[in-house]
Order: structure tokens, then C-alpha cells, then sequence
């Protein structure tokens, strides 16, 4: 998996890469410009723009309709962030990641990918502050998060689980 390094914060790394632009808005609205969380380094797994747009209009709507509400958009945004920067090598098959929300995570390796959940990470983004991890699609647990949050219609969950989308 490439790694990118970036002198910047998360998000205004975000803001610069190609195909992030929902995840940059989602993490904005939660108040989280121009820092993550003062002191430590974080680790953030975010669905490419890619992924998102392959999604039904339904999610589509719904999700700008609730990342409109702050707190939402943070409770939404600490369901994709883990509380200490986990880099590539300790991705191990097996380990289980804890986002801010509580939400568990597991990682596996098979055939030269890394997943989390069902998602494939594509590539990482190292920042000043932590790293971000961006997926082929929204891992099965952050689906079920969001379909809590009635961001997911049961339908599309069913329909993102079983397709991965790469970036272009």
C-alpha cells in the first residue's frame, strides 16, 4: 500500500488529495478545521469521493442531510478515527482497532492487501498529526454506524458490502 507523507494536519492534507473532498466536508462540519485533537497523532479510515459516489442517491441525501447537524458529523467523524497513529506495519491480521465512539474494527491481510472489516485500504496519507487510511468502500461496522444514524437505508448497506469501488 503507498504511503503519501504530508507536512500538513489531516485535514488540510484531506482537503489537498484527490478523491477525499466528502470526507474533508464531513470532517469540517464536525468542527474539526484546522486541527484533529490537540496533542497526539490519530488515525482516521475514510471511503474515497470514488466509493461515496457509487453509493444510492438515498445515502447520498441523507448523509449531507445529518452531517449538517455538528454534533452528528463528529459522532459520525469518531466513528472513523482511533485515538493513536496506527501505521501500515502495525496493521496485523487479527488486530482489533477501537474508534473514539467504541466501535471495534478488525484488521486482516491476505493476498498483499490490508482491510479493515470488508474495505480494502488503498493508500495512507502520514500527517502532522496522525495518519489517514482511505478505502475502496465504507467497512461493514461504520455501515451498520451509519445506518444507526439513518445515513444507510438496510438496502444500500447490503448493496455496498458486496462491491468495492478503486479509485481512478
Amino acid at each position: 500500500m503507498p504511503v503519501e507523507r504530508s507536512d500538513k494536519d489531516m485535514l488540510p492534507a484531506m482537503m489537498e488529495t484527490k478523491d477525499l473532498s466528502i470526507a474533508s466536508t464531513a470532517m469540517k462540519t464536525a468542527g474539526l478545521e484546522g486541527m484533529m485533537m490537540p496533542g497526539g497523532k490519530y488515525t482516521l479510515f475514510v471511503a474515497s469521493d470514488t466509493a461515496l459516489n457509487a453509493t444510492s442517491p438515498d445515502m447520498k441525501n441523507a448523509m449531507r442531510e445529518k452531517l449538517n447537524d455538528k454534533r452528528v458529523a463528529r459522532e459520525f467523524v469518531n466513528g472513523h478515527l482511533v485515538n493513536r497513529m496506527v501505521t501500515p506495519d502495525e496493521l496485523t491480521d487479527g488486530r482489533m482497532l477501537t474508534t473514539l465512539n467504541g466501535m471495534p474494527l478488525k484488521v486482516s491481510r491476505a493476498e498483499g492487501k490490508i482491510m479493515l472489516d470488508d474495505a480494502t485500504l488503498l493508500k495512507a496519507i502520514e500527517t502532522n498529526d496522525g495518519i489517514v487510511y482511505v478505502m475502496d468502500k465504507i467497512p461493514s461496522a461504520i455501515g451498520g454506524m451509519m445506518e444507526q444514524m439513518g445515513m444507510m437505508p438496510p438496502a444500500t448497506r447490503n448493496f455496498i458490502s458486496s462491491h468495492a469501488y478503486e479509485l481512478n
